[in-house]
């Protein structure tokens, strides 16, 4: 049960992006896999046998990214149309030898058929009490995300790669160097996180998204030496206008936010064809969880949460997370949560562990805020508070941790977070 319990684990991090703070080694300089993709309901298939893979170990391991047009990308005369593909991401995986053996062995040429085996191959691990290896053996890497134009791997352990469009992609690239930032997420490692975000066919109301920790107030990004054009210019929108400031050169784009109150900023960029494209950065403090989805010191009662990040020179105890619940019924009542351990890998000695407080980068910490999440619950927004701020005791408001609005918004029906900002 313990090797299911940490390979689970595993699975909800990459699944829910929870900061894994563990060290990972190499396993070799050339990948191969396959890349199969849903054409019109049959299977199509195209094979690597010479992908980069992670480079040395620890600390030092570096993850290169194999960038791969999809002009290049031939099964027959079948090329994969990356723009249909990404609109649902059970049109594509990335499949082992081993695992496109026992579908052509198995005669399987239609994507359903495919699908099927997928689960079949999910549901038998479980049986087997070990879905690590099952799923390690046959589809590879586990984790993926799209763009409007690109499918990318994340969160593997054998390669990174990009497939991406090439007369329309258009993307960024954060900068992921710890010495420009104050504070560095450890989600931001590009050990575990590709930093480039694609762009392209983004609107002001369907923009991409890239999330940074609050209290760090610059960001800085280049453009994508695969994108088709130079960005020329970059506006935030629907701000005060010394809300940000923005240093653009040929080389850099720098943004420094001027106050915490602002959590979520749309940007508009402009490229050297005159193109728009829109970015929203969610500048966040904690990140929602149930016990579902996480490992703690929790009963079996469904529990709900969520996960503060803070400096690392204050305590979990030097803040509160009040819980303002709107019930069925249209009530509405405000509650404490409580501080839970939770089970992490410890990032000096490599042994799981079960505390209340970690590490959650460079000068970054985290602890996990709880309560129990009952059947007439609607919706959950939580409000991060210095502690005692609203105590009797006080004789001034001690104010608000960061950020705008009642903070983050839950809806238990649709079972999403949802980001209320007000805007100035």
């Amino acid at each position: 049960m313990k090797k299911r319990f940490l390979n689970l684990l595993l699975i909800f991090a990459m699944l829910f992006n929870f900061v894994m703070p563990f060290k990972v080694h190499a396993v070799g300089v050339s990948e191969k896999a396959w890349f199969i993709w849903n054409n019109n309901g049959n299977i199509a298939a195209y094979y690597f046998d010479d992908l980069e893979g992670a480079d040395g170990t620890g600390e030092n391991m570096v993850f290169p990214i194999n960038m791969i047009r999809a002009s290049d990308i031939d099964d027959g005369g079948v090329k994969p149309n990356i723009s249909d593909l990404v609109k649902n991401d059970n049109n594509y995986a990335w499949v082992t030898e081993t695992g496109h053996d026992e579908i052509v062995a198995a005669g399987i040429t239609n994507w359903n058929g495919f699908l099927e085996y997928k689960n079949n191959v999910i549901e038998h691990s479980k049986e087997i009490d070990d879905r690590d290896y099952e799923w390690d053996r046959i589809f590879d890497p586990m984790g993926g995300r799209t763009g409007n134009n690109s499918i990318s791997t994340n969160a593997n352990r054998r390669f990174r790669a990009t497939i991406y469009n090439d007369s329309t992609y258009e993307a960024i690239q954060f900068g992921t160097n710890v010495n420009d930032y104050v504070y560095f997420p450890s989600d931001w490692d590009p050990t575990f996180m590709d930093s480039t975000i694609d762009i392209s066919n983004t609107t002001e109301e369907n923009p991409a998204v890239y999330s940074s920790f609050l209290l760090e107030k610059n960001l800085k990004f280049k453009v994508s030496d695969f994108s088709v054009a130079d960005i020329k210019s970059v506006t935030a929108l629907n701000v005060n206008p010394k809300a940000v400031t923005i240093s653009l050169t040929p080389d850099m784009c720098t943004i420094k936010f001027n106050s915490n109150y602002y959590d979520a900023v749309t940007f508009k960029l402009t490229d050297s064809n005159n193109k728009d494209y829109y970015l929203k950065v969610n500048r966040y403090t904690g990140k929602m969880f149930s016990n579902t989805q996480f490992y703690g010191d929790l009963d079996d009662k469904l529990y709900f949460g969520l996960e503060l990040f803070y400096d690392s020179e204050t305590s979990y105890s030097d803040y509160e997370v009040k819980a303002y619940i709107t019930y069925n019924d249209g009530s509405t009542k405000i509650i404490d949560t409580k501080v839970v351990n939770s089970w992490k890998m410890d990032n000096d000695t490599g042994e799981w562990v079960s505390k209340k407080e970690y590490n959650a980068g460079v000068k970054m910490k985290s602890a996990a805020f709880a309560f129990e999440l009952t059947n007439n619950i609607k919706s959950v927004d939580f409000t991060v508070i210095k502690k005692n701020a609203l105590s009797d005791i006080a004789n001034t408001y001690g104010g608000t941790f960061a950020g705008s609005g009642k903070g983050i918004h839950f809806e238990k029906e649709v079972q999403q977070a949802i980001e209320r900002s007000r805007r100035a």
